[in-house]
């Protein structure tokens, strides 16, 4: 498995903090939150880890550990993009084996690239020895954001640190990095020189990532950059930014051209997310305890609900319902409004329960009570591409 320890300046966000070098150290203010998502991917890189450790030792690839299996967020999907990213490798080192007998792979092979990044190290999914080239090959298993191999710095620090292995074993003169994405149907990939790569490294890396290691240089925004980065929703150079875009002489001071709204849209849509991302970043240290002027935390409103559909709907049968009736009602309000509240009430009793809403953020002249303390709650769903 791959470490659970991160650099400062690791390979994963270096498209943040080779663009906006201060980024790294800021983002180290703010916790490094999960989700769901990324607990998918570290789930989809085990069992991809597991099926290339068996093929390596010349042994039937077979289906993910007992372990895995039972992993709630397993699923039989899961296992078949596995399937989609190992096939990919395999052929790839079937390949490499034609023109060399003694090819190597290597899965979750951990890299060190500090002698261009300060304490910069990662982790390779997979990595291919054959001739003169080292092919470094990246699995993604997030849906949600497209990731090209070209002129990707994650995957180029990655071939540093194998080269840095490597090099001195192998005549290495050509680089070969690609991204399989299996969920969005996608594999990318982008062909270096050794010496190319090095020069992007001496010239371009090395003096970034001292800036970067510092917390130094200029903080440059981004659509790139900013979307995982940690601090984004308080980052005044973010801000800054979108309100100096909107910054428009229109033509028509009564009312917008198309023209006008077309240029308009990629900005207005960039400045709901930051708007989000403030609310949510207000709400989450809200609940930690930290207070804001003119606002408080309480219970959020929440929605009545049926704790057992069967239960509910063979006591409806029995009070004489329709069944087809009861089939196409969409809500309990509609069912109140077919039956009336009381015979409703009567009819499923407890089964209908009211949960407690989540904690929210209001203005202090909303009516609901202050809550003190809440239990912990996921506010953010964030995925970054694994």
């Amino acid at each position: 498995m791959a470490p659970t320890n991160h650099a400062l300046l690791g390979a994963s966000s270096a498209h943040r903090w080779l663009l906006c070098t201060p980024s790294a150290v800021l983002e180290t203010r703010f916790p490094d939150t999960t989700s769901e998502a990324a607990k998918e991917g570290t789930l989809a890189h085990s069992i991809v880890e597991t099926k290339l450790s068996r093929l390596i030792k010349g042994k039937s690839r077979g289906k993910a550990t007992r372990v895995q299996l039972n992993d709630p967020l397993y699923t039989p999907a899961m296992e078949d993009h596995c399937d989609s990213y190992v096939d990919f490798v395999e052929e790839l080192f079937n390949g490499a084996k034609r023109k060399t007998k003694d090819a190597l792979l290597c899965s979750e092979m951990r890299v060190d690239f500090s002698r261009w990044v300060p304490g910069g190290f990662g982790t390779t999914d997979t990595t291919i020895i054959a001739d003169d080239t080292l092919t470094v090959v990246d699995y993604k298993y997030g849906k949600g954001h497209l990731v090209e191999a070209r002129e990707n710095p994650q995957l180029r620090l990655y071939a540093l640190g194998a080269l840095e292995e490597f090099g001195p074993l192998y005549d290495i003169q050509n680089v070969r990095t690609y991204i399989v994405q299996p969920r969005k149907d996608s594999i990318t990939s982008e062909d270096l020189t050794t010496d190319e790569l090095l020069t992007w490294a001496e010239n371009y890396v090395k003096p970034r990532a001292e800036l970067a290691a510092k917390g130094l240089g200029e903080k440059v925004p981004g659509a790139e950059q900013c979307l995982f980065c940690r601090a984004k929703s308080v980052c005044v150079a973010r801000i800054s930014q979108l309100i100096s875009l909107m910054q428009y002489q229109f033509k028509n001071p009564d009312i917008l051209s198309p023209e006008e709204i077309a240029a308009i849209i990629p900005y207005a849509e960039a400045l709901a997310s930051w708007s989000k991302g403030v609310k949510d970043y207000a709400l989450a240290h809200a609940v930690d305890g930290e207070e804001f002027p003119g606002y408080k935390l309480v219970q959020g409103r929440s929605n009545r609900k049926i704790t057992d559909d069967h239960a509910a709907i063979e006591a409806l049968l029995k009070a004489g319902c329709d069944l087809d009736k009861i089939v196409r009602l969409k809500s309990l309000t509609d069912l109140e409004g077919y039956l009336s509240k009381d015979v409703v009430s009567k009819v499923l009793g407890d089964l209908i329960v009211k949960p407690e809403g989540k904690p929210t953020l209001v203005p202090e002249s909303d009516k609901r009570e202050p809550v003190k303390t809440v239990e912990p709650v996921e506010l953010f769903d964030m995925e970054e591409n694994k």
